[in-house]
C-alpha cells in the first residue's frame, strides 16, 4: 500500500442526465495527474449502476464524488472499487 500519507490531490463527479445512457463525469481536481481517467471512470460506473428509474416521481438521481488515489495496481483497484460498491449499496437499502 505504501507509507504515504492520504492527499486530496484528486476529486471526479458523475451524474445520470436524461440526455445520455452514459453518465456525464469530469475531474475537478488533479486532471493534471489523472491521466489514466481512473477516478472519472469510477464515478461514471456508480452513476450508472446506482441509477434510479426515471419513472418513479420521487427518483433523485445520487451524484458521485470520487476522490481516487490508489497505485496503479488493478487487483488493488478492482479491490477497492468492489467494496466501496457494496458499501454504498448496504448504506441506500437502509
Amino acid at each position: 500500500m505504501g507509507s504515504a500519507q492520504p492527499a486530496l490531490n484528486s476529486l471526479s463527479v458523475a451524474m445520470n442526465t436524461k440526455f445520455g445512457k452514459v453518465p456525464l463525469g469530469t475531474d475537478i481536481i488533479g486532471w493534471e495527474q489523472a491521466a489514466d481517467g481512473a477516478g472519472k471512470q469510477y464515478a461514471q460506473r456508480l452513476a450508472m449502476n446506482f441509477k434510479k428509474k426515471a419513472s418513479d416521481p420521487n427518483s433523485n438521481d445520487i451524484v458521485f464524488y470520487v476522490s481516487y488515489n490508489l497505485d496503479n495496481n488493478p487487483e488493488l483497484r478492482m479491490f477497492a472499487e468492489k467494496s466501496m460498491s457494496q458499501k454504498i449499496k448496504q448504506t441506500l437499502s437502509a
